[in-house]
């Protein structure tokens, strides 16, 4: 029974992080990228996610031509999966 209790609170712990992180990557967006979520649906997607991996600002997405930006968009999902 003890067993049990310590992996629930474990448990309802990484929910609690994974749910504050979504909230920060959420506030974030909003704050610097807010264009991203015309672009992806979720911002918390592979492919959102990849996107601010690989520009994290709107300065460096724009500096960047779009079959490049393809390119390694694609690159970084076949790497990541």
């Amino acid at each position: 029974m003890m067993v049990l209790r310590s992996r629930k609170k474990y448990h309802d712990k990484t929910v609690k992080r994974l749910v504050s992180s979504g909230n920060q990557i959420n506030c974030w967006v909003d704050i610097v990228f807010p264009e991203l979520r015309q672009v992806f649906k979720d911002v918390k997607g592979k492919g959102a996610i990849a996107t601010l991996r690989l520009f994290p600002t709107l300065l460096e997405l724009r500096s960047m031509f779009v079959d490049i930006l393809i390119c390694l968009l694609h690159i970084f999902s076949v790497i990541r999966s």
